[in-house]
């Protein structure tokens, strides 16, 4: 088994907490519309 490439790993944790961050920034600051959907 090879020895994981740091930058790979480096490069999956940053995109990772990107995405954690878009996620926290659209649950705060969208409206609760969206977030729950138009349905009744």
């Amino acid at each position: 088994m090879p020895k994981p490439n740091p930058r790979l790993q480096l490069m999956t944790v940053s995109s990772l907490i990107l995405i954690i961050l878009y996620v926290y920034m659209v649950l705060i600051y969208a409206p609760r519309e969206i977030i729950m959907g138009d349905v009744q």
